[in-house]
């Protein structure tokens, strides 16, 4: 009898010794951060374009105006010196003034924040006074001009005024006025 020999094939098992990937799937804590504040810069800069979108015309002029009294009345103040806020009916548009070395009034160079404002053509002015105006009726008690100058002075005094503004072939009213003499501005529906 002749001795075979069989194989012997028997499984082990062996732990893997190779080595994880060094970069995990999947992102950072910091990269979410970073991804997170780079889409709210982009919507913070989106959004107030697309906001004005909405906005009525009587809403945005009225914004306008508010945003431009206080730089005016800061500057007045800080500066120790005077401005005036223009209207003119005819042209529709709201300018800012300062005065020059003579002491006349010249109109405000090219300014990023003190723009001119002008009035959009689904608007009317209807009225422009200075004070004796009841903002809550939409009553005038004084006649107007065709020019409007509002003074800032250099203790931050604004002069009262009232702006009243229609829609075009509309009915509806409204008017801003300034309610003390820190120019605080009110919007209302007459």
């Amino acid at each position: 009898m002749a001795l075979t020999v069989a194989p012997n094939w028997t499984q082990t098992s062996v732990p893997k010794t190779s080595k994880p990937s060094k970069r995990p799937s999947g992102f950072t804590l910091l990269e979410v951060i970073a991804a997170l504040a780079v889409m709210a810069l982009l919507i913070g800069a989106v959004i107030p374009q697309f906001s004005t979108l909405f906005t009525p015309d009587h809403e945005l002029v009225f914004q306008s105006l508010v945003r431009s009294l206080k730089v005016l009345r800061n500057d007045a103040v800080f500066k120790n010196r005077s401005y005036r806020l223009v209207l003119d009916e005819k042209s529709r548009i709201i300018e800012f003034e300062q005065p020059n070395s003579k002491g006349e009034y010249e109109p405000i160079g090219e300014d990023r924040v003190l723009r001119p404002i002008q009035i959009p053509d689904s608007l009317e002015v209807l009225e422009a006074t200075h004070a004796d105006f009841d903002c809550d009726s939409g009553s005038f008690s004084t006649s107007s001009t065709d020019r409007l100058e509002v003074r800032i002075d250099g203790s931050g005094f604004v002069q009262p005024f009232a702006l009243t503004l229609g829609e075009r072939g509309q009915s509806r009213r409204w008017s801003i006025c300034s309610q003390n003499i820190l120019g605080t501005l009110a919007l209302k529906e007459i």
